[in-house]
């Protein structure tokens, strides 16, 4: 759909999936005096079933020229499948990797932790949802494009696009962190306890990670693009030693942070950097 500029019908069919889905689960709430929890699951498992069949529906008639003379011959991806093996292996390892690292930082800070240093992380990793919502929707956004411009060898439009990217986001994401600064406190007490003020620093320290990753989003398409992810994989398992290494120490919820915010510092400087300079070389 992004290569036929159809892209926006499918987010305006999601948005309304997602409203009218809302909207008929707090309707069932407020007219049902005993509702099932199943029920609710089931709506919201109707909604993406729905967002999918229209989906693909609205695919087949933007490509209805290339259904018509469709013809199956596996034989035309005899030269790609080392590629497609490779580039499949390493996506699933990159988000195994991702969130192997994130659940074992939450098994160990259950396993040597304390309850309130999980609730406290908790805490945080709600508060900064959002964040990986929109983080999401960015790669949704941008991937297709940098993807796109790279195979039709348009780098130095790739690399203004990338440049002003991190540009932007870099000053967008500093001016947040900073009111972030300046308005954690209140924002705690208005949506939790007091006790919660604890979280700040963890909050914080998680932000600044959160606002890194923003930053280098676009470096995980780039490296598919140009098959560096085993490269990309290498640098986000050294996250795993850095979690070991908590073994020795006595660790919590903030030390957890440190961690992720290590983490995130290390691909950055040994994966995103090297990477941007390779694109450089390309002409």
């Amino acid at each position: 759909l992004r290569y036929r500029e159809k892209f926006t019908s499918l987010i305006s069919i999601q948005l309304l999936g997602r409203a009218l889905s809302v909207f008929l689960i707090f309707l069932y709430l407020h007219l049902s005096n005993e509702p099932k929890l199943y029920i609710i699951i089931l709506g919201f498992v109707l909604e993406i079933y729905c967002v999918i069949l229209i989906g693909l529906f609205i695919t087949f008639l933007t490509y209805k020229d290339i259904f018509r003379s469709f013809r199956m011959k596996f034989s035309a991806l005899s030269g790609y499948y080392k590629r497609l093996k490779s580039t499949f292996l390493n996506s699933y390892a990159s988000g195994a990797l991702k969130l192997g690292s994130e659940e074992g930082g939450l098994f160990l800070l259950g396993l040597l932790g304390t309850t309130a240093d999980a609730a406290l992380w908790g805490i945080a990793k709600q508060v900064i949802l959002p964040i990986r919502v929109l983080l999401q929707n960015i790669q949704k956004v941008i991937s297709p494009e940098i993807c796109k411009m790279f195979e039709f060898q348009k780098i130095n439009k790739l690399k203004n696009f990338i440049k002003n990217y991190c540009i932007a986001t870099t000053l967008a994401g500093v001016i947040f962190f900073f009111l972030c600064l300046l308005f954690a406190d209140q924002f705690i007490l208005k949506f939790f306890s007091a006790e919660f003020i604890a979280a700040k620093k963890i909050i914080i320290i998680l932000l600044l990670a959160e606002t890194l990753v923003l930053i280098s989003v676009p470096f995980f398409s780039l490296s598919i693009s140009m098959e560096r992810l085993f490269e990309r994989n290498l640098v986000t398992s050294l996250r795993f030693l850095y979690l070991l290494s908590a073994l020795f120490i006595s660790i919590d919820a903030i030390v957890l942070a440190y961690i992720y915010l290590l983490g995130v510092i290390t691909s950055r400087l040994l994966n995103d950097l090297p990477l941007f300079a390779k694109l450089h070389q390309l002409k």
